[in-house]
Order: C-alpha cells, then structure tokens, then sequence
C-alpha cells in the first residue's frame, strides 16, 4: 500500500520545532510523505546576517506544481511563524485549491496573522474571502477568528467563556470553512505542566476538550505542531473529530514522555 502524502506550504525556519522543518518531523512520525512549498526566501548578506524575503510566485508556484506530482491526499497551508504571504501568493493558493480537489485542505491562520506586524487589509481579506470557502478545518486562535470576523463585519464580543468561544467558532463557520478549530496552550512553569484547550465546531454540536500533561523541560510552542498532526491524521483516513482528539493526544505523548524535537 502506498504512503498518503501531504503537501505542506510555508516556511523554512532555522528551528526543527517550527516551519516546514517540524512539519516534516511530525508527518515523518505518522509514516506520511511529505512535499513542501515555501513562501520565503533565506539567504546571507555581504555581513553573513540572515535575509528573508518574499518567495517569487513563480518559485512558489513550481514548488506546488512539483510537490503535487506524485499525488497530495492532504493540503495543508501555513506552517510557521513569520511566513511571508501577499495578497497574490494567497490567491495563487486558492487558485490550485480551486483546480484541485483535495481530500482536504488546512489553514492553519496562526503563521500569517502572528507575526510581530500588522496583517495587511489585503491579505486579510483574501485569506478570508478566497481560503475559507475552500478550508476543510481552519486552525486558530481567539484573536485571529476575531479578526476574521470583524473584517467580515460580523459583531461577536470576545469571549468570557469556553461556551463564548464556540460561539465565535460557529459565526466564522458562516464564512465557508467545514470545521473550525479553537486551540489554546498554557505554560504554568511553577508546576511545570502544559494545558492544551480546543473548542471544534463542525456540523454537529460543538466539541470542547482540555488536558493538562507534565511538561518538566518547559516546552512551549506545542499548539504549532497540531495541525500537521491534524493532517496527518486526515491523511490516514481518519475523520476530523477523530483527527484532531488523535493530533493532540499525539502531542500530549510525546512531551509527557520527555521526548521531543532538539
């Protein structure tokens, strides 16, 4: 039997807990091949100091086109902080999404909103007028489904409780995705524990979960890795409830039992 394959759009960081690097590390786990597209650049200047920038369309446009010979069964879109995405390198994504059909399709809105500068009305409004129509579950966090709902022009007040969060889950669901994930990680470092919250609203009623796992070498970070767990998971043929509660344990193991990515 054939390896399922995801192909994963995002960037190269210099960490293996972030970006693409981890995304391959996490699918490499689950027996997944892995293609990648990148939507930045790296390279050094005449001082060896590090420059990233904007991928050429085109490069990233091949990059696609290469990774997706052998076959994608999962497309998963952003994967690290500080991913660098235009308003056309958006739309060229929905384009392929649009001409493909893909078991499904991850957008994971924490690497382009979360990047210590503010998102550009542009991409904003492409991300949610073109991606999520085409998204199979959107990965997120409060602050950025708050974003993608006041951009829409959609009044929800910020959420007082884990019940206001699903309800903020439901109103983005109106803007096209099938599933929308909620996910929180908290550090407590004097009992040195991480506790994982999700809220996932699909077509039924809403799931809500949280557990608290040792986390003694004080990782944090842990949420970036879910939705390629997500996708692999997908990619296996499992359902998106069972993908996600799996995704999440699969995190929860692997800190719990001291190993993790150096």
């Amino acid at each position: 039997m054939a390896k399922q394959s995801v192909l994963v759009v995002g960037s190269l960081d210099m960490s293996n807990r972030t970006g693409l690097q981890a995304d391959q590390r996490v699918l490499e786990k689950y027996n997944i091949v892995t293609a990648i597209a990148s939507t930045r650049l790296t390279t050094k200047d005449s001082s060896n100091s590090l420059e990233i920038f904007e991928a050429p369309l085109e490069s990233l446009r091949n990059a696609i086109d290469e990774g997706v010979k052998g076959g994608v069964s999962v497309f998963k879109i952003v994967s690290s902080l500080g991913s660098v995405y235009t308003e056309e390198s958006v739309l060229l994504l929905a384009t392929v999404l649009e001409k493909a059909h893909y078991a499904s399709v991850i957008v994971d809105t924490e690497a382009i909103f979360k990047t210590g500068r503010p998102t550009p009305p542009s991409v904003l409004r492409s991300v949610r007028e073109k991606l999520l129509p085409l998204t199979t579950v959107l990965s997120a966090t409060v602050p950025e489904v708050k974003l993608l709902l006041d951009d829409a022009g959609i009044p929800v007040a910020y959420p007082k409780s884990i019940e206001d969060v699903a309800l903020l889950g439901k109103s983005v669901q109106a803007l096209g995705p099938q599933h929308v994930l909620i996910k929180r990680e908290i550090f407590d470092e004097g009992a040195k524990t991480t506790t994982l919250h999700y809220v996932l609203c699909g077509p039924g009623e809403p799931v809500i979960a949280a557990s608290t796992i040792e986390n003694v070498r004080g990782v944090t970070g842990l949420s970036y890795l879910i939705p390629s767990a997500i996708a692999a998971n997908l990619a296996n043929g499992t359902d998106v409830s069972v993908a996600v509660s799996a995704a999440f344990k699969f995190l929860q193991d692997m800190v719990s039992s001291g190993v993790y990515f150096e």
